[in-house]
């Protein structure tokens, strides 16, 4: 009798501690990451390689991307950070349109917000059987440094007396966001111009511009208004290499370095079944 009711109270206790755990695994699933109420995933065959990713009044529309395209989008990494997958990731095109749940948070700001980042990572889980992991590689990177021991600035790097947090919060009240010459960058070959900018999006930009990371150790903080020139390509022979632009106009440096950098492997994917 004893030991019927000691198997009956370990049984018992067991059905609790499994009841507990799907109770949690229940409370889990249910707080599910923001996801895009409808999408539709279609093939673009234009033939031509302008491609938009926008996000209007509740609306998500990705027009001509390539699924790498997306990916370096959804995981704000630059492509000379992703690694692996088949060639039709680069070759292939499609146009995405999505509707944003109205509860899904988006706050005005420079870039894509973070909200739609993660419903397009969770959109490629489940259209495109994307799945990928994080991996630290050696890497040569540029580091951004002041050019002069002094820490003087170049006459084209001055620091901003814009307030741009302000600027862009009246958007939500109906007021037209600041020009990019204020709070934001006008880009060209071999031109930039930036109001309010920090030296992060400073090195994020020399990151695209070089394809290679460069990381931001000039130490300043705050924003700054930049204008910088310099030659887009070999064949122009009146203006300076960015290096030297970099140095003479806005007193800073790019100086190589060896370091271990966060690199997107992708483990696998598949082609979309269009809708």
């Amino acid at each position: 009798m004893l030991r019927l009711t000691i198997r009956n109270l370990l049984l018992l206790a067991a059905v609790l501690v499994a009841t507990s755990v799907v109770g949690l695994l229940g409370q889990a699933s249910d707080q599910k990451p923001l996801a895009f109420e409808v999408a539709s995933v279609k093939s673009n065959d234009s033939g031509t390689t302008a491609m938009r990713i926008i996000w209007p009044r509740g609306r998500f529309s990705a027009v001509n991307v390539t699924p790498r395209q997306f990916v370096e989008a959804a995981y704000k990494v630059d492509p000379f950070r992703v690694e692996g997958g088949p060639t039709w990731l680069t070759a292939s095109r499609f146009n995405i349109e999505a509707t944003i749940p109205a509860n899904a948070v988006i706050a005005d700001a420079r870039g894509m917000p973070d909200a739609i980042r993660f419903m397009m990572q969770r959109l490629l889980s489940e259209r495109f059987a994307f799945a990928a992991h994080w991996e630290k590689k050696p890497q040569t990177v540029y580091a951004l440094i002041l050019a002069k021991p002094n820490g003087t600035l170049g006459p084209n790097l001055r620091r901003s007396q814009a307030d741009c947090a302000s600027l862009f919060a009246t958007r939500r009240q109906g007021s037209p966001l600041p020009p990019p010459s204020v709070c934001g960058v006008q880009r060209a070959p071999g031109k930039l111009i930036a109001g309010g900018y920090l030296m992060a999006q400073l090195a994020d930009t020399f990151a695209s511009v070089l394809q290679q990371v460069v990381v931001n150790r000039t130490g300043l903080d705050g924003v700054y208004d930049i204008d910088l020139t310099w030659a887009a390509d070999q064949t122009n022979e009146t203006a300076p290499s960015l290096f030297t632009a970099l140095e003479e106009e806005l007193g800073l440096k790019l100086e190589p370095t060896k370091t271990p950098v966060d690199v997107l492997v992708i483990d696998h994917v598949e082609k979309p079944t269009p809708d």
